[in-house]
């Protein structure tokens, strides 16, 4: 017991485990940007728009008390240039019903990427892993604390205890859970840079926007979207081979053409980041060398860039904005502005065979010039209205249009036919029951109209109309929405694309006949076009692989492999990512837990200091009488401990620590304690501690608690603990009025003798009358040690 060696000195954490930490601070840090960077560019670039709530959806998980609900608003909003979009927003928005209204931003370059104008919708994830990253932050960057010399100097420095090295053991950095957080980490490191190495090998990391093939068929020209610029790879059918690739444009691609039967040129239409002093989006042209991979020039838009129109025969390109209409060179430089104004709202652009005509669909009116004289001709209007997709016949004689009100409410769908040549004729209308998808002239056949209407889950068609407004035939109908189409330069062959479906028709326009139909592979392709000759079709697929397959086998001829997402990646990540989370919360447990440990070292060598007394690390709770403190506290021991006289005896004090578990989880507990080893007085086996509600309850049931009524002190010190001893008279002579009045002037006591050793602890009181918690600074655990010297000493009988 009076083994007394030096403390030892305080233990750093060790420096791969803070590395650790901050593996998972960066992380954390880089995701808590990223949220914030997409709610800064919606709130300063998005658009603000009232969304109506076509629908409330709400999903519960869990029963009782784990019982969770999520509602999810599916909502439509208006998107310049687009028409209405459909789209979901989560959360909890009081008051909103479906038919109801909401403000909403969308993203112009992303339409699809929309959130209710709420703070909380907006910054809500920003805040929550921001502050995760902050407290993780401050817990790895607070500075070490610094103990004064004087301090050290006066402090001995015994062996560690087992406990001790216990203790030193588990922050080994080869424990266990240490190669684990290294092995997680290394999967997630070692996998971000496979993924880079894949994705940079790979013809198109990003998925295809756009495809494009030359007049002689020999070459491709595919465009992917980055984040702030177009990825363009040229491709060589006859070698089957990847021919160039370049990065372009300061936006991401939605459509790329060539310029000449070579191949050699192309233009480029990419969206830029959102212009805040508008809230729209605005549109850039790129003219691209694919010889030399080089950007030969490029041109910008005021307003949201709606349609290009490529004009190979005579040179020149029609440039359609949201309120004007350019017509320029090839090389980008302006020839004449056919129209300009403010809330035109041009939507759609077409052009006869020969170049001559050209139409354009917008706010209130089809608009129409003459290209050789670049002149406006007489145009169709309807006051109230707003003119969408158009297509015109290849004479530029006839003129087909829809109309979009612009309404959730619209019950029917009007496709005008008009008659350029005879403006005096009746426009003449068909009515649908579902809005148009897709709207085009058949190119062998000027007299027949293509018409497709509907989409997912309701009636979709797919028909064909004479120019006098008459139903000839219908080539598909049913609920599968047809997605996309494709003709063929001929215009003998039409491409049904069902991409959410996952399959494709190809139809024989002169014999009416579907000629191949396939319900999955190689379908579906996205960007579906057709070679020259049309014996191939060629078409993105897994978003960022071409693809060329023949039209009468569906045999492929050619796969230009891009980056595609392995299956396992998900559940890779989200394991590691998952089992660094578990690490990352039992690590800021550790970390947490170490810094409470140093704390209480810091008070120890501070009391020791002030005290003039050793800390000891050789005391064995076997050696100890087998004292009730003890035995509720099985496996148990003393984290710190300090050794000196009181009393002309020796005591020993120190935080007793022991283990419980509960629910599958172990719990640390502490309590301050005093021990008079040897008291050398004759006092009576005893046990005395506060009362409460269970010890009320087990004297009820016979437990011992022995009443003293001799004095009112008496009696108030026996409604406030409750006293058990082998020898109740002895027990009842040792408690006198001062020992009780002391005990009920300073709650929080229990004190327990047996076989001539003394043993008190105190514990945080808490109630409504009274609140101590007097062991955080060295200053109340000197008082504590006074108060438990002046309890023994009345006990022993020293005044």
């Amino acid at each position: 017991m009076n083994n007394k060696k030096p403390t030892p000195p305080r233990s750093s954490y060790k420096t791969i485990e803070r590395a650790i930490v901050g593996v998972i601070v960066l992380l954390l840090f880089g995701l808590a940007i990223y949220w914030s960077y997409r709610s800064y560019r919606l709130v300063s670039q998005g658009t603000v728009v009232q969304a109506t709530c076509t629908k409330v959806e709400t999903r519960t998980s869990g029963t009782g008390t784990n019982r969770r609900s999520r509602t999810t608003y599916s909502i439509s909003y208006p998107v310049e240039g687009r028409g209405n979009m459909q789209g979901t927003i989560n959360g909890e928005f009081t008051g909103l019903r479906q038919g109801g209204t909401i403000e909403v931003l969308y993203d112009p370059r992303d339409p699809t990427f929309v959130q209710a104008n709420r703070f909380w919708s907006l910054w809500g994830w920003s805040i929550i892993i921001g502050g995760i990253t902050l407290t993780m932050g401050s817990i790895l960057l607070r500075p070490k604390r610094k103990q004064a010399v004087e301090q050290i100097a006066l402090s001995p420095q015994p062996t560690p205890s087992p406990s001790q090295r216990e203790f030193e053991a588990k922050k080994s950095p080869c424990s266990p859970l240490t190669w684990i957080a290294l092995g997680t980490v290394a999967v997630l490191l070692l996998g971000g840079v496979a993924w880079g190495f894949v994705r940079n090998q790979a013809a198109h990391a990003f998925p295809i926007r756009a495809i494009d093939i030359s007049p002689d068929g020999t070459k491709i020209v595919s465009a992917s979207t980055g984040d702030d610029f177009a990825e363009v790879v040229l491709w060589d059918l006859e070698e089957k081979r990847k021919v160039a690739k370049l990065a372009a444009g300061e936006g991401g691609a939605i459509w790329v053409r060539f310029l000449n039967g070579s191949g050699s040129a192309a233009l480029m239409h990419c969206l830029l980041k959102s212009d805040s002093s508008y809230g729209i989006t605005p549109g850039q042209l790129v003219l691209l060398d694919l010889e030399t991979g080089r950007e030969l020039a490029s041109r910008s838009t005021q307003g949201y860039l709606t349609k290009t129109v490529v004009l190979p025969k005579s040179d020149r390109v029609v440039v359609l904005s949201w309120d004007s209409i350019e017509l320029l060179q090839t090389d980008l430089q302006p020839i004449t502005t056919l129209s300009s104004g403010s809330d035109l709202q041009f939507q759609a652009a077409a052009v006869d065979s020969d170049e001559k005509i050209l139409a354009v669909s917008g706010k209130d009116q089809v608009y129409v010039w003459d290209l050789e004289t670049q002149t406006p001709l007489p145009s169709l209007t309807a006051e109230g209205t707003r003119f969408d997709k158009l297509a015109i016949s290849r004479d530029g004689d006839w003129i087909a249009t829809t109309i979009d009100s612009n309404s959730i409410d619209q019950t029917q769908f009007p496709v005008q036919l008009w008659n350029r040549k005879n403006p005096k004729d009746e426009v003449r209308t068909i009515m649908f029951e579902h809005e148009i998808s897709h709207l085009a002239f058949v190119p062998g056949d000027p007299d027949r109209l293509l018409i497709v209407s509907g989409r997912d889950r309701l009636t979709s068609q797919t028909t064909l109309y004479s120019l006098a407004g008459e139903h000839q035939e219908t080539l598909h109908s049913g609920t599968t929405a047809v997605d996309t189409i494709a003709l063929s330069a001929d215009g003998t062959d039409l491409l049904l694309n069902f991409k959410r479906a996952g399959g494709a028709e190809l139809w024989d326009l002169s014999a009416n006949s579907a000629t191949q139909v396939w319900n999955k592979q190689p379908f579906p392709l996205e960007n579906v076009i057709f070679s020259p000759d049309a014996s191939s079709l060629i078409g993105s697929r897994d978003q960022s692989t071409l693809r060329v397959l023949d039209t009468s086998s569906t045999t492929q001829e050619f796969e230009g492999v891009g980056y595609h997402r392995p299956f396992w990646v998900w559940p890779v990540g989200t394991s590691a990512a998952g089992v660094l989370f578990f690490l990352c919360v039992l690590q800021l447990s550790k970390l947490a837990d170490g810094k409470t440990r140093e704390k209480r070292e810091a008070i120890i060598d501070q009391v020791t200091a002030r005290l003039g007394w050793e800390q000891s690390s050789s005391i064995s709770v076997e050696a100890l009488p087998d004292f009730e403190f003890l035995k509720q506290r099985a496996g148990g021991h003393f984290e710190f401990a300090v050794v000196g006289p009181s009393l002309d005896r020796e005591i020993l004090m120190g935080w007793f620590m022991w283990t419980t578990r509960s629910n599958d989880r172990d719990r640390t507990h502490r309590e301050f304690c005093f021990i008079y080893p040897d008291t050398d007085s004759k006092l009576p086996d005893l046990y005395i501690f506060p009362e409460d509600l269970v010890a009320k309850i087990t004297a009820l049931a016979g437990w011992q608690d022995i009443d003293l009524d001799r004095t009112e002190s008496l009696r108030k010190f026996s409604i406030k603990h409750v006293l058990r001893s082998s020898q109740p008279d002895r027990a009842a002579d040792v408690i006198t009025d001062q020992f009780a009045e002391f005990l009920c002037e300073h709650p929080g006591w229990s004190i327990e003798s047996l076989d001539g050793s003394l043993l008190l602890s105190w514990k945080n009181v808490i109630s409504f009358n009274y609140s101590r918690s007097r062991q955080r600074d060295p200053q109340s655990i000197i008082g504590l040690q006074q108060e438990a010297e002046s309890i023994a000493g009345l006990l022993f009988g020293i005044r």
